[in-house]
């Protein structure tokens, strides 16, 4: 299977973001449903590909002179990356129509308070699964709007175990990590799906304390 190098990935990385940050003003009037997109490309694996071909046209109405095989590299970076095909889309986004590192954080902790009425309202409606990866991402855009606010990009999941493990060293807290560790089962459990909903149910819990805790460290 394919991947990208280390260099490859921030050559075609910052290619995209040059050419999302050209159109921002076109992209901020989307933004709306841009997120939904993304959110429904999160939900479900068998609509991916749908989910993406429409998010494509989009980038080739803003962006006509792009190449089209833009959207194979972006799989290739999410793939490389180890990441789902709406987190890169979401930094991506939120990366090029962002004016400064406050505006990011901003779309960043909005983009996790959507994940997590997503998530509530699959979890009520009995869908564990689908609820299970709503939550792990509203976790992943909460750390990384606090890391945003030191000027910091994290693509990797070693990365945001690094940064988790820097804040409890930080402020002398475990429970960061403690908390994170419950959160990552939430994801496994989007791809395997053996996880008790009784189970699910407390590393959600985890998730939601995890996220008051990094909201407090948002100084904006």
């Amino acid at each position: 299977m394919a991947t990208f190098s280390q260099e490859e990935i921030e050559k075609v990385w910052r290619e995209l973001e040059q050419n999302l940050r050209r159109v921002s003003p076109l992209i901020r009037e989307h933004l709306k449903y841009i997120d939904m997109l993304l959110m429904h490309v999160s939900s479900y694996r068998d609509e991916v590909v749908k989910g993406f071909e429409e998010f494509r046209k989009i980038y080739q109405q803003f962006v006509p002179e792009a190449p089209m095989d833009v959207w194979n590299r972006v799989i290739l970076i999410a793939r490389s990356l180890g990441q789902p095909i709406n987190i890169v889309l979401g930094d991506l986004i939120t990366k090029a129509v962002s004016k400064d590192s406050s505006e990011l954080v901003k779309y960043r902790i909005s983009f996790s308070e959507k994940m997590l009425g997503e998530g509530e309202k699959l979890l009520k409606e009995g869908d564990i699964i689908q609820a299970s990866e709503k939550f792990w991402n509203a976790v992943v855009q909460a750390i990384k709007a606090v890391a945003a606010q030191e000027g910091l990009e994290l693509r990797t999941h070693a990365e945001l175990w690094n940064y988790i493990n820097t804040l409890a060293k930080r402020y002398g807290d475990i429970e960061f990590a403690k908390l994170f560790a419950d959160c990552n089962y939430l994801h496994k459990n989007f791809y395997e799906g053996n996880l008790l909903p009784e189970l699910v149910k407390e590393y959600i819990e985890s998730a939601k304390k995890l996220i008051k805790k990094l909201r407090e460290l948002i100084r904006i």
